[in-house]
């Protein structure tokens, strides 16, 4: 990826993400692990940042109707920070 920052400069970053997740209990469960890394091309940038999530989707209706609810851990050369998020996924 590739995004013009202020100053006309340029900065490149390669990132990537593998996810799994497997369906049961009557297609209405599914547990996730997810896991991204970003890696910075500069010089200046700073460092690797990798987020790993575990999480949990419910099924009510489908794809149609859908409760997430995770929690991610992410690492870099900061502080490292700990999230919970709870979505729901409505289609109509």
């Amino acid at each position: 990826h590739t995004e013009a920052v202020q100053g006309g400069t340029k900065r490149d970053t390669m990132a990537w993400m593998v996810g799994a997740g497997y369906l049961f209990l009557n297609q209405r469960l599914q547990p996730i692990v997810r896991f991204d890394q970003v890696h910075p091309d500069e010089a200046d940038a700073k460092g690797i940042t990798a987020i790993t999530r575990l999480g949990l989707n419910y099924y009510q209706r489908g794809h149609n109707l859908k409760v997430q609810a995770d929690v991610g851990f992410l690492s870099s050369t900061g502080e490292p920070l700990d999230e919970f998020r709870l979505q729901t996924q409505i289609d109509f």
